[in-house]
């Protein structure tokens, strides 16, 4: 402590002891201390960090009780609740010495229990000032919360989803390198730290997440996953589903399932599976599409008409020729112009050069509850890219998808593409780029302006992909979503990394 403060302080002490330590501190009296910016520092940290409460102004500190709760009933503000939206901190020295009975006497003894009991330091993350309170009770709740939590929080799926697998932090600046969380998430983040310290002194719990080969499952979801594991069908998993073939074989195959992580443990089940059963879970197509028993006699064959919105899975049976010419024209769509665009701004070491996306019309005339429409627009990308082998060699080097309801499949290449341009984000930022992150939040605009135009006709609008398998970082992937509404499509192709 600097020497005029102490002195400052003493003289105050002895004089408050020369008339009588009680008397001295039943009185309010005036006061004038010398303290440095420091030592000013320290007091204000204690007397507005929460966790300073009248039990410990009034026992450990010592003061006055009248002192103690002055210092506690200014702090809460109007509501006396605190931490909450109306507090009312000190500001200043002469802010919290004008609380009554409090006098040299108790602003020393506050000065000495703040040095020997410092509240937590603070931190300044992407902009935005935590208190040592709020960084210590957002490092406590993310460290506990589940996926659904943090999202009802406000933080983007992908973020809270990698927030939980990542997990723990030990600063609110430690989670700033997860993949999807920037600025936006951290504000989110620290809007919530009134609640979660709340919850942190009550003693409450937030809901436990299970995290099975890198993916995290919330409760609810991880229930969910469990049924569709010993209850859906092949042709559920590998169409709403979105799983591949051999990992739905071995789910199917391993049945019954006591544990998700059973399943999760599985031979032949890995990260992608997972992936996909989780998304499958947490879609709401499983609870609106649940499996359906079958009849004890068949039915007489009658022919059917073709149906009127498209199948999970196409029957294997002929349709009549058709008259429409099933031809895609690019179009200028503005948020793929711009997602495109900024992917190549955004290049670095070549990753973002891997990824494509573009537009097109489709014929009105195209009717996807027709098997050869449907070949129609895989034929397509297969010409694209110079795919033809997987049409002429089905099964070598690669896999048609199914034809899946909603924009789930492509929205997992969409995610890739970001991911890929968050990690560099990260890097580049580490390598001191300025604009690293100004050009990453530019990106991540562009993409939710596509993703918020995937959804806007959910019920027509469906997704596959086409993966072709030569080995290892030369494999290729490609995803095309068709908004039938408006014959919208757009395609998006991850090229090799080799």
């Amino acid at each position: 402590m600097p020497a005029r403060t102490t002195a400052a302080l003493t003289v105050a002490l002895l004089a408050a002891v020369a008339a009588g330590c009680a008397a001295a501190l039943d009185e309010p009296f005036e006061t004038s201390l010398d303290l440095s910016a420091a030592d000013t520092a320290r007091l204000l940290d204690l007397v507005n960090y929460p966790g300073t409460d009248l039990e410990t102004l009034d026992v450990a500190v010592a003061l006055d009780r009248r002192a103690a709760e002055g210092i506690v009933a200014h702090r809460a503000g109007a509501d006396g609740v605190a931490p909450s939206s109306d507090d009312d901190r000190f500001d200043t020295l002469a802010e919290l010495d004008d609380v009554p009975y409090v006098g040299a006497a108790a602003l020393g003894a506050l000065l000495a229990y703040a040095v020997a009991n410092p509240p937590p330091a603070g931190e300044l993350v992407d902009g935005i000032a935590f208190s040592g309170w709020e960084s210590m009770a957002v490092v406590w709740g993310v460290n506990q919360a589940s996926a659904a939590e943090l999202a009802e929080v406000g933080v983007n799926s992908r973020g809270a989803t990698n927030l939980v697998a990542l997990a723990p932090y030990g600063s609110v600046a430690d989670m700033t390198a997860v993949p999807f969380v920037g600025p936006v998430a951290v504000e989110k983040l620290h809007d919530h730290a009134a609640v979660w310290w709340t919850a942190m002194q009550s003693g409450e719990t937030v809901p436990a997440t299970i995290v099975l080969d890198g993916v995290a499952f919330d409760a609810t979801t991880a229930a969910v996953a469990l049924e569709i594991a010993n209850g859906a069908t092949h042709d559920q998993l590998t169409g709403p589903g979105g799983m591949w073939t051999t990992g739905a074989d071995r789910i199917i195959d391993a049945r019954p399932h006591a544990t998700l992580a059973g399943v999760a443990g599985t031979s032949g089940v890995g990260t992608v599976t997972m992936q996909a059963l989780h998304d499958y879970a947490a879609s709401g197509l499983w609870a609106a599409a649940p499996p359906v028993p079958a009849p004890t006699a068949p039915p007489a064959p009658t022919p059917a008409p073709p149906p009127a919105t498209p199948p999970w899975i196409y029957p294997a049976v002929a349709t009549t020729p058709s008259t429409c010419a099933v031809e895609l024209s690019e179009i200028a769509l503005a948020a793929v112009s711009a997602y495109s665009s900024e992917l190549g701004t955004y290049d670095v070491r070549d990753e973002s050069m891997r990824y494509a996306v573009a537009a097109f019309q489709a014929p009105a005339c195209l009717d996807l509850a027709r098997l050869d429409h449907f070949e129609a627009l895989q034929d397509f990308v297969l010409d694209r890219f110079g795919w033809g082998f997987l049409r002429d060699y089905p099964g070598e080097g690669g896999e048609m998808g199914v034809l899946t309801p909603g924009p789930i499949v492509f929205r997992s290449l969409l995610d890739d593409s970001l991911a890929v341009m968050d990690a560099a984000r990260v890097a580049r930022i580490a390598a001191g780029e300025a604009d690293a992150q100004s050009l990453y939040d530019a990106l991540a605009a562009d993409e939710a302006d596509i993703v918020a135009r995937l959804g806007l006709h959910p019920g027509t609008t469906y997704s596959f992909e086409i993966n072709a398998e030569t080995g290892g970082a030369c494999n290729e992937r490609s995803a095309l979503v068709i908004d039938l509404t408006d014959g919208t499509v757009i395609l998006m192709h991850a090229g090799p990394a080799c």
